[in-house]
């Protein structure tokens, strides 16, 4: 039975990427240079910038060349040396890939009208209603007046902000850094001072100085000064300085001080490290023996949760 015309374009770029993987699995010598050991798309039948071309560049969904890729990279570990630095580097790869397939799965292929993704936040759109609670624009620090007008507000991390500062917004949503790099600063308040930052907040880059500095002001109020100055607050969690309007005094529970002291009195945070400590709060990323073993010496808490 002959197949129809777009079945077999199908399956000619099937075979020419099947020809490609096939030729990059021939075996290295043990001397190769470390650039024969690294393993690029183009091996896996993908372009060295993968996700910089339209879906689609195979004659395939996006979900369906990461699915060949996988394969494909497990066909080639197969093949390859054991204990060699050509495998280790594939088996890198493969969770690279895995971990990039899990990502394009759970963003939706179309969002809803109400909603806008903007640097990683899934904005949804509010309607009019009579808040809880007082609510805050993370963008200029204003009220947010639930009852006159509408807000967005974060599905991720439940960014808030007014419709006019939607598209003024610097922050990235906390749940992209958790995507990127699950881990905890295990460093108590690594401060690193104003002058590297070169006096300017940490997000926004707003200027700052030292407190006692007069003409302050805080949620996007007029400042007093002829430069437009802010009060410097310390995050405790990473040790940067922010501005009012991006560290709000916020308290947070410091996973460093627990790893080392057994301290759960909270600190204050800046509003990006509040929210990264909220999505990050059930995650098992720290292993305890590892870092501070001697604790299980001093907590008796621990030795009963202890894994031999």
């Amino acid at each position: 039975m002959r197949m129809n015309p777009g079945s077999e374009r199908l399956q000619g770029r099937k075979k020419g990427v099947q020809e490609t993987v096939n030729m990059s699995a021939t075996p290295k010598e043990e001397n190769s240079s470390s650039s024969d050991v690294e393993v690029t798309n183009a091996e896996l039948g993908l372009a060295e910038n993968h996700f910089s071309f339209p879906e689609g560049h195979f004659g395939l969904s996006t979900v369906e060349e990461l699915e060949m890729a996988i394969d494909h990279c497990k066909q080639i570990i197969l093949e390859a040396q054991e204990m060699s630095d050509r495998r280790k580097s594939l088996v890198r790869k493969l969770v690279n890939l895995r971990l990039k397939l899990q990502e394009v799965k759970e963003v939706p292929e179309t969002l809803p009208e109400d909603i806008h993704m903007v640097l990683g936040h899934y904005l949804e759109k509010k309607q009019v209603d009579r808040p809880k609670a007082k609510r805050f624009c993370e963008k200029c620090g204003g009220n947010i007046w639930g009852v006159l007008t509408a807000w967005y507000e974060c599905q991720q991390c439940s960014y808030s902000c007014h419709v006019k500062c939607l598209v003024f917004l610097n922050r990235v949503c906390a749940s992209v850094k958790v995507k990127e790099n699950p881990s905890f600063i295990t460093n108590i308040c690594p401060e690193v001072g104003l002058s590297v930052q070169n006096y300017r907040c940490t997000e926004c880059r707003t200027l700052i100085l030292h407190p006692n500095f007069s003409g302050m002001s805080c949620f996007g109020n007029t400042f007093n000064t002829e430069a437009n100055y802010a009060e410097p607050r310390l995050c405790d969690y990473n040790g940067l300085y922010y501005c009012t309007l991006c560290h709000w005094n916020c308290m947070a529970v410091i996973p460093a001080r627990v790893l080392h002291n057994w301290d759960f009195e909270p600190q204050k945070v800046s509003r990006s490290s509040k929210e990264f400590l909220q999505l990050m709060k059930r995650k098992a990323v720290l292993n305890v023996q590892a870092i501070n073993p001697m604790l299980f010496s001093y907590v008796e808490e621990l030795v009963l949760v202890k894994v031999k």
